[in-house]
């Protein structure tokens, strides 16, 4: 690739198209936070370079180059690594390796998620579950057939369940689901008079 070399990646499209590289492949570890990777505009460009590749190699542009101005959000990029310990930048919680089965950072729209897409989440645990992608190989041998994927992103752990179909001449996504979590953020308290008079 121009201005970045050889580089190894698997595209997958399930959900939204996606391009995985690894992060020790970048010089990273895969446990920055999004702001770490933000900060690094030639870092950005870099992934940019890559991200134009990919989307170039899919049929999704007319060039690389073109890539920012034809489709600036897909192919999202997934920077891929092993379990690893990491602090989870909102909340400042501690994810331990033990709690996921891979750790993954994604760029989108030219940033750095700071959590994880719903779509980029399915198409991880999918991944994970295709020998031969770099995200399959990130995951350790116990997590490649246990019914859950889990990744760990900025913001904490996400998971998925997912179920392929590998016995055929081309996988079959069976089962690919997202969990979704809701918090109240307002409470409150409305004052009405007992002598309310309708008007009209």
């Amino acid at each position: 690739m121009p201005g970045v070399g050889p580089i190894e990646a698997s595209l997958v499209d399930i959900g939204n198209a996606h391009v995985f590289i690894r992060a020790r492949d970048i010089g990273l570890t895969g446990t920055e936070t999004a702001a770490d990777i933000d900060r690094n505009a030639d870092l950005l460009a870099r992934l940019e370079r890559i991200r134009g590749c990919a989307a170039h190699r899919m049929a999704m542009v007319s060039s690389p180059e073109n890539a920012r101005a034809e489709s600036p959000a897909t192919p999202i990029l997934g920077i891929i690594s092993p379990p690893a310990d990491y602090t989870a930048a909102l909340s400042q919680r501690e994810v331990t390796a033990g709690e996921v089965d891979l750790v993954s950072r994604l760029l989108f729209m030219q940033q750095a998620h700071k959590t994880y897409a719903g779509t980029s989440t399915v198409c991880t645990g999918i991944a994970a579950r295709l020998d031969g992608t770099i995200v399959h190989e990130a995951v350790g041998h116990a997590g490649r057939n246990a019914p859950e994927v889990r990744i760990g992103h900025p913001a904490g752990v996400i998971e998925t369940q997912v179920s392929v179909d590998a016995t055929g001449p081309h996988p079959v996504v069976r089962r690919a689901t997202l969990g979704r979590t809701a918090r109240r953020i307002m409470e409150g308290y409305t004052f009405v008079p007992d002598d309310v008079t309708p008007t009209g």
